[in-house]
């Protein structure tokens, strides 16, 4: 199986550059057997890199260390649903994930674009499969999964524990699916100035994945937080992990193109911003990947690998393009009579509930003004006293360290015994994790997991530092904060992920009811 994933991403290869150029030249030359080669080979594109995916997973879930990234991602005692997410915590897998999530999504789209937007299908799936080109062609080259070691370890070097937890786990992947999917809107934008044309089936389609990639992106970043919340780490702030992550670039940008979108009924002319900010929406994604996802860390986007200078060269080339049509095109892009009635009813009621999200959010940022924190060391048995921003008095009396050994890394446990104006609360433990190999040499950074005991108004937080043991007693360095309205923080985020899922469902409906509104 894993022989079938590494000649699967080389065929993976062929087909997307076939793709490019059958697409492309079926435009040009108005040939529609050309065209439909180009979709078969989008299609035939995904088959081949679904297959090489279910190669790398086969490899990661086998434990096969022959595989230089396996080697370097997973143990012998990583736990397994773990080893599942290892396949994109590597710079490799993430390329592989890019290319699987993007030829998907583009086949999917073009099933449906073949039907309602006959016009736009060659350069949309030109400029995805040239993407595609891009992505697979520095997978097999530069960044291959399935390259192999000289020699066979006997054992892996295992996953680094800051990402073994459910929030990383669902982070990274929501995250790059909320970048890649913007290449969705960017293709169709390109197609729209190819043709110089919209209609309001081109604003169904755009919406829709700009909606898809805004969700997920909004996921990823709720994800980070929460991440950063019960991980933290030095020199970091979770409330501002959105800013700090570049993420919240194309997420500002898709959803000032949604909004675009549903005030084109008032205001026609904003369907040029549409076209626009949908591939301003992509480039953000591409620059703030490089800058912010585990996976393309600094030596990719530093211009020093070959990986770098060609992510760099697209990047330029994507910018160049976009502003050589956007020049040349975009005063003569035409709209249909009903370019405004696609999304009108639905949009706006979504768009309610997900403001409504975003001011629950706001609010709950404004009651983190208030926070307290606090700074302690203690000893087994000793207590400590502070004052919550609601004027109760809590203290936490130690209850020394427990230590032991997990799968695969060492966990130092220290419980907290809490008290709230003398009423017991009971414990609220944190911990520090560190990873050894067989030999007890230390692999990553100690990470730290936080005590959090939370209510609607409160959350009682606790992070643990320095653990130590001296003259027979436990010795922990503390930092405590009660930190107001977080749970609120992570409702405002829910509800506008509702809202955006009331846009995306259903559209049949939707649809129908816009075509009665605009018949003549």
């Amino acid at each position: 199986m894993i022989l079938i994933g590494e000649l699967s991403l080389w065929v993976a290869l062929l087909f997307s550059v076939w793709s490019t150029a059958a697409s492309f030249a079926g435009g040009s030359l108005r040939r529609s057997d050309l065209v439909d080669s180009g979709v078969r080979g989008l299609y035939a594109t995904f088959a081949a890199v679904a297959l090489a995916g279910v190669g790398l997973w086969w490899a990661l879930l086998s434990r096969d260390f022959s595989l230089e990234y396996v080697a370097n991602r997973i143990s012998q005692s990583t736990p397994g649903s773990y080893v599942f997410t290892s396949f994109w915590t590597g710079l490799a897998g993430a390329l592989l994930l890019w290319a699987l999530v993007l030829s998907m999504c583009g086949s999917i789209a073009m099933t449906f674009a073949r039907q309602r937007n006959p016009d736009l299908v060659p350069w949309t799936t030109g400029t995805l499969a040239a993407i595609l080109t891009l992505v697979v062609a520095t997978t097999c080259f530069e960044s291959n999964p399935f390259a192999r070691l000289d020699m066979t370890p006997l054992d892996g070097q295992g996953m680094d524990p800051r990402i073994q937890n459910i929030a990383m786990a669902l982070h990274l992947p929501t995250l790059f699916i909320g970048y890649v999917t913007s290449a969705l809107p960017f293709a169709f934008a390109i197609a729209a100035l190819a043709t110089r044309r919209v209609d309001a089936s081109w604003l169904r389609t755009v919406r829709r994945w700009t909606l898809v990639s805004w969700v997920f992106l909004t996921i990823a970043i709720l994800f980070g937080m929460r991440s950063a919340y019960v991980e933290p780490e030095p020199g970091t702030s979770w409330p501002l992990y959105a800013v700090e992550s570049s993420a919240i670039f194309p997420w500002l940008v898709g959803a000032a193109s949604l909004h675009s979108i549903i005030a084109q009924r008032a205001r026609p002319l904003l369907r040029k911003w549409t076209v626009l900010s949908v591939q301003l929406a992509f480039l953000l994604s591409i620059f703030a990947a490089f800058r912010t996802h585990g996976a393309l860390d600094a030596a990719a986007y530093s211009g020093q690998s070959l990986i770098g200078r060609w992510f760099s060269a697209f990047f330029f080339l994507a910018v160049g393009v976009t502003v050589y049509l956007a020049g040349t095109r975009l005063r003569d892009l035409e709209a249909a009579p009903n370019v405004h009635s696609a999304v009108q009813p639905r949009g706006r009621y979504a768009a309610y509930v997900a403001h409504a999200g975003i001011v629950i959010l706001l609010a709950a940022f404004v009651g983190l003004a208030f926070r307290r924190d606090y700074d302690t060391t203690l000893k087994t048995g000793e207590s400590y006293e502070a004052t919550d921003p609601f004027g109760h008095v809590w203290r936490f009396v130690s209850q020394g360290v427990s230590q032991f050994e997990r799968a695969d890394y060492v966990v130092a446990i220290l419980a907290l015994d809490a008290y709230r104006d003398g009423r017991r609360l009971g414990l609220i433990t944190g911990e520090l994790r560190t990873s050894h190999d067989a030999q007890g040499n230390q692999l990553f950074e100690p990470s730290t997991q936080a005590g959090v005991r939370s209510t609607a108004i409160l959350d009682t937080y606790v992070v643990p530092a320095n653990l130590r043991r001296e003259k027979g007693s436990d010795i922990a360095d503390l930092h405590v904060a009660f930190n107001p309205l977080v749970a609120w923080v992570w409702l405002g985020g829910f509800v506008m992920i509702i809202g955006g899922l009331v846009a995306l469902w259903p559209y049949a409906e939707t649809e129908q009811a816009s075509a009665r509104y605009v018949a003549p």
